[in-house]
């Protein structure tokens, strides 16, 4: 049985590689880049495609990683086992892996696992986890932490809904302990195309602040009106001087969260759990409470951290098993 192994949760526009003690899922040393799978795939169009295989060109830059982590630790980290999760196993990612599909377990059955054996080049015998599919929809990640997410609480019987905010924020729908649908909504994208690309950029003015009434009246609106028309209220509400460019963001931002968060109004009883960093986790709880969701478990920011391991381990686990 490994005592330690590598983690790597590879995302579009991110990447990050943990050290990780497998019995305790204590994350030893870390490293995080915005090197995702985008831009390292553009990388790799741009080089010579004859000299270096799609997935040498990807593993020499987790290798360059590994080696900086190893640093900071003064110790060899060869000969640990390497898992993967997000987009790395995606049609830009390291090799690409066939979907999942629905219902899977939460024990990590029926969540595609592929391995890569080490190499002189690359000492790490590499494992590569695949997404889920629906017949409209996919997922690559999320699946992953929902696993390492469920496992750390206590409550796992009956029916649940767990939420993923983000670009692409991640409805899962559980039910006697699997995933039976789940649902993308692209939230993030949105606002970021509204806010920087759009008429709408001019009335806007970007901030990190706390969340403030505007953002409570963007999740009023959200229930009042259809969200095309919603959108144009932030213009006319800096040209009437209602609002001012930067209440202006924060009434964006609620109207989006409320017109993806209220869906789930039939659902009001059934128990969320929110699965996010502290970034997003405040103003998904925040709109939560305003449209009357009562039964909310926030996970924290360290139990967001444990789950992509924990979860990439439990799959690790399975695929031993077959």
């Amino acid at each position: 049985m490994m005592s330690r192994f590598l983690s790597c949760d590879w995302g579009t526009s991110s990447f990050r590689l943990r050290l990780v003690e497998a019995e305790t899922f204590q994350i030893l040393s870390e490293i995080s880049t915005n090197q995702g799978i985008a831009s390292t795939f553009s990388q790799w169009q741009q080089s010579d495609q004859t000299q270096t295989s799609r997935t040498a060109f990807y593993l020499n830059y987790v290798q360059s990683q590994i080696g900086q982590l190893a640093q900071q630790l003064s110790a060899e980290v060869e000969d640990l086992p390497l898992i993967f999760s997000g987009m790395a196993s995606s049609s830009i990612g390291i090799e690409e892996l066939p979907y999942g599909t629905l219902p899977f377990s939460l024990s990590g059955k029926g969540i595609f696992c592929h391995s890569i054996d080490a190499t002189n080049d690359f000492p790490y015998t590499s494992y590569l986890i695949s997404g889920i599919r629906s017949e409209k929809d996919v997922m690559r990640g999320e699946e992953t932490q929902l696993l390492g997410a469920f496992s750390q609480l206590k409550a796992k019987d009956g029916k649940a809904l767990y939420i993923f905010p983000g670009t692409h924020s991640k409805h899962i729908w559980i039910k006697e302990q699997r995933v039976i649908a789940f649902q993308t909504y692209m939230t993030g994208e949105f606002f970021d195309l509204l806010s920087t690309k759009s008429i709408l950029s001019t009335s806007i003015a970007h901030h990190d602040g706390l969340i403030s009434d505007s953002f409570i009246e963007g999740v009023e609106a959200a229930k009042e009106a259809p969200l095309l028309q919603a959108s144009f209220w932030i213009r006319t509400q800096q040209l009437f001087g209602k609002l001012h460019k930067a209440e202006n963001f924060d009434f964006l931002s609620g109207l989006l969260i409320g017109s993806e968060l209220k869906e789930l109004v039939h659902h009001a009883a059934l128990p969320i759990y929110l699965c996010s960093g502290s970034r997003l986790s405040r103003p998904y709880r925040t709109a939560l409470r305003q449209l009357g969701f009562d039964h909310v478990t926030v996970l924290s920011d360290q139990q967001m951290d444990q789950a992509v391991v924990c979860g990439q381990h439990i799959i690790y686990q399975q695929m031993l098993k077959q």
